[in-house]
């Protein structure tokens, strides 16, 4: 064999293997992770780098302090194609209050993440 052949061969192999270990990563989330917000928000949605399996995936959003579980329903796209995962919250206390968003995304080829990050909610801000 050729080196270039080899090379060749090498290199595609390592493109696949890239590939076969891609896993869905948090692009943008709303609220925003570490944020402020002086308005409740009446839904949690997530945006990933790649497409998800929503039957698999979970979101839930937590008061920090309580430990109450404020979202509520079920998990859907929102009608933002198959990369978002959200879900509806319940009203919100009107004091200042810390939320937990904990996540786990199962891609279409069935690789996990998972992750969690807090918002404020400050009505008076």
């Amino acid at each position: 064999m050729t080196k270039k052949y080899l090379f060749a061969i090498l290199s595609l192999a390592l493109l696949q293997a890239g590939q076969a270990f891609a896993h869905a990563h948090l692009k943008a989330a709303e609220p925003p992770q570490n944020a402020v917000v002086t308005q409740a928000p009446a839904q949690a949605t997530l945006k990933f780098s790649e497409d998800l399996e929503l039957s698999m995936s979970k979101l839930e959003v937590k008061d920090s302090t309580s430990g109450d579980v404020v979202s509520t329903g079920k998990l859907s796209d929102g009608g933002q194609g198959k990369s978002t995962m959200q879900v509806a919250l319940k009203p919100l206390k009107k004091v200042m209050s810390k939320y937990q968003v904990n996540w786990k995304a199962v891609s279409t080829d069935t690789h996990r993440t998972q992750g969690t990050y807090e918002f404020t909610y400050d009505p008076k801000e």
